[in-house]
């Protein structure tokens, strides 16, 4: 999706609003590797789900990344505001 709407934005040269976001702070990249990774797993009914504690602890437990509190959080966080955007 972000190569199309980076296709529109050369095409068009408006930007759409979707690629106007904040640039990850460095260091923190991982987290949005571990969100991405949850995200793809998911549970979807009539619409998606968001991000259960327990998906997270088994994440955290099968892959040994020791995800600790403040990273959980900002997970969720992370999975709050991308369950806004995607349901409106």
């Amino acid at each position: 999706m972000r190569e199309h709407l980076e296709v529109v934005h050369k095409t068009t040269g408006r930007m759409p609003p979707e690629l106007d976001v904040p640039e990850i702070p460095e260091g923190f990249e991982y987290l949005m590797t571990v969100f991405y990774n949850l995200s793809s797993g998911r549970q979807i009914g009539m619409a998606p789900g968001p991000i259960a504690f327990e998906a997270i602890e088994a994440y955290n437990r099968l892959t040994g990344v020791g995800l600790v509190g403040w990273e959980v959080d900002a997970i969720k966080r992370i999975d709050a505001a991308w369950m806004k955007v995607r349901n409106g």
